[in-house]
């Protein structure tokens, strides 16, 4: 029997928008100091990124050095692929922004992306984070469905299968691109 991971930033991004509509509903909003939160999410933030990158043991690392640096070739290869070719085409304003952003979450973690934009925008005057955030609601589903059951499926023996449904969702998101949002976003 699998058990379902449910990623904690989605979680905690949820219970947040929860916390805040309730706040601002009864009226309380007006008692809290906007320099606090901002300062308190902030340090959340470096937490996370401090947490993330110490998460990471070397023992397994080392223990299996070839094919993780196979891996790490073909991914770092398809990030410059998506960074370069796909970013300027797909993410509109601030793709900058975006794509380091992006290239942060595609190499590490959500972690490493926040540390990178914070880098590239400490002000947050493209509102990456806020955008990511409100997709990341959604998408978290498809990241508890790979996460969960992708491995057992591979495990057992249905690595094609996997890969072909994979690779089907992959083009379903491409052709929902190319038909629905590009013409809208070339207007």
């Amino acid at each position: 029997l699998t058990c379902i991971s449910v990623p904690a930033f989605a979680c905690c991004f949820l219970v947040g928008c929860i916390t805040r509509f309730v706040v601002q509903k009864l009226g309380f909003f007006e008692h809290f100091d906007e320099r606090l939160i901002s300062s308190t999410a902030s340090s959340a933030t470096d937490f996370l990124i401090f947490f993330g990158i110490s998460s990471i043991q070397l023992a397994v690392l080392i223990s299996n050095a070839l094919p993780f640096a196979v891996m790490m070739a073909i991914g770092i290869l398809f990030c410059v692929f998506l960074v370069i070719f796909v970013a300027p085409r797909v993410l509109g304003a601030d793709w900058v922004d975006r794509a380091i952003f992006s290239w942060g979450w595609m190499t590490g973690t959500v972690a490493l992306g926040i540390l990178l934009l914070r880098v590239c925008d400490p002000k947050n005057k493209s509102h990456v984070l806020d955008d990511y955030a409100i997709s990341y609601v959604p998408g978290s589903v498809a990241d508890i469905i790979l996460i969960s059951f992708v491995p057992s499926f591979v495990m057992m023996g249905y690595g094609l299968p996997v890969l072909g449904a994979l690779l089907a969702a992959i083009a379903a998101v491409l052709l929902i691109f190319w038909v629905f949002i590009r013409p809208v976003s070339h207007r």
